[in-house]
């Protein structure tokens, strides 16, 4: 099996034995219930392996500081995405911490762990990674992993 990326379109096609398989979206282009310029939604994405939960990043979304970015989380109910609760920001968020530009989930939907390209512990833009299980509501997070 070969991947096929045309980079012009961000879309990819599983070519085998000559024949393209071309992906079928599912719902409508998803954006951000409280979208606005420069929020960078999307930048980072992930999807449980049964495609019911989605993570999306917005690494420099504003919410009481300046580009500490956030994350959506969707649940797939057969025809549409729906927003589970608000969204998710870092417990300690802090200015230009760029929460949320990487995400990844656990097989199942329950973990999620969200990168912060900037965050600052003991030092300056050191970078740090949350660890929520996203099953709870509201979310735990259980422990921060660090770059220290």
């Amino acid at each position: 099996m070969r991947w096929l990326i045309d980079k012009r379109v961000g879309r990819r096609d599983v070519l085998r034995s000559g024949v393209t398989i071309a992906p079928t979206q599912i719902g409508s282009v998803l954006v951000a219930s409280d979208a606005a310029a420069d929020d960078y939604f999307g930048i980072g994405c992930a999807l449980s392996s049964d495609g019911s939960v989605l993570a999306v990043g917005a690494y420099q979304w504003e919410g009481s500081n300046s580009n500490q970015g956030g994350v959506y989380i969707y649940d797939w109910n057969g025809s549409a995405w729906t927003m589970r609760g608000s969204v998710l920001t870092a417990s300690d968020a802090a200015a230009d911490d760029n929460f949320g530009a990487s995400c990844a989930l656990s097989s199942d939907g329950s973990v999620l762990t969200v990168g912060a390209q900037q965050w600052e512990g003991s030092n300056s833009t050191q970078g740090g990674v949350y660890t929520y299980v996203i099953g709870l509501s509201p979310y735990s997070a259980p422990f921060l992993l660090s770059t220290t």
